[in-house]
């Protein structure tokens, strides 16, 4: 699952993930949107999102995710290091620091997928 306010990055994300041969179940534009379907009972593996996002910020909605998956890994990707350091001590799985290569994004879910 993709978590991104920023359209063109979430199509991104998502389309690059795609080649690389991943399946993207769902592709959200808020952290609300993505608490509901995993509420709905939709099953996901993994998890990139966004820090600053309107509404509910990256970290305020993988501890609500994980009321209901709590194993889920979340790689964050973030514009500010300090809040991936941030999102680390809360718990993320990894962080990607804006700008990175698609490679490190493909690179960082194939490790968590093992």
């Amino acid at each position: 699952m993709v978590i991104e306010d920023d359209k063109v990055l979430r199509e991104l994300y998502s389309d690059m993930l795609s080649l690389a041969g991943m399946e993207v179940v769902a592709s959200m534009a808020s952290g609300l949107s993505a608490i509901e379907f995993i509420k709905d009972g939709n099953k996901v593996d993994l998890i990139i999102m966004d820090y600053r996002m309107p509404v509910l910020n990256g970290i305020a909605t993988m501890k609500e995710i994980r009321k209901f998956c709590p194993d889920i890994p979340v790689i964050f990707a973030t514009a500010d290091e300090v809040m991936g350091i941030t999102a680390l001590d809360a718990g993320a799985a990894a962080v990607l620091v804006k700008p990175f290569a698609m490679e490190q994004l493909i690179n960082a879910v194939k490790k968590l997928k093992k």
